[in-house]
C-alpha cells in the first residue's frame, strides 16, 4: 500500500451543542485587540432605557392620575446596550468569521431581492 492511499481526502467535522449553549438576539458588538494581540468582542442588544419606576397619582375615584417617572432623563434619550456574551479570538479566525458574515449578509440581501420581486410580480 501506498503513502497516499493511507492520507485522508476528507474530514468531517461533528457540531454537538454545549450545555450551556444558548441562542441571542444581537443589534451590535464593541470590543478591542487585548494587549496579548488577541480579538475580544462582546454582543449587545441595543434598547431604549425603562424608566426604572413610576408614581402614579390617585384620584379621589379610585382612578389613576397622572404619571411621575423615576429615572428617566427628561433631556436626553437613554439608550441601553445590554452585553449579551463574550467572545475572544485570534486575528486569523476574526477574519474568516468576518469573511463568512459577509458571505451571509450578502445572501440575505439576494433573498430579500427576490421576495421583493416575487411580490412585485404578483
Amino acid at each position: 500500500m501506498q503513502d497516499s492511499d493511507k492520507t485522508p481526502h476528507s474530514i468531517r467535522f461533528q457540531y454537538e451543542d454545549a450545555a450551556d449553549y444558548r441562542l441571542i438576539y444581537s443589534t451590535g458588538a464593541q470590543g478591542g485587540v487585548m494587549p496579548n494581540g488577541l480579538i475580544k468582542f462582546d454582543m449587545y442588544v441595543e434598547f431604549h432605557t425603562s424608566p426604572s419606576a413610576e408614581m402614579r397619582s390617585l384620584l379621589g375615584n379610585g382612578q389613576l392620575g397622572d404619571t411621575a417617572v423615576e429615572g428617566q432623563a427628561t433631556d436626553a434619550i437613554r439608550v441601553t446596550r445590554r452585553r449579551e456574551i463574550g467572545v475572544v479570538m485570534n486575528a486569523h479566525d476574526v477574519r474568516s468569521l468576518a469573511k463568512w458574515l459577509q458571505e451571509k449578509a450578502d445572501e440575505a440581501d439576494t433573498l430579500r431581492e427576490a421576495v421583493v420581486k416575487a411580490k412585485d410580480a404578483k
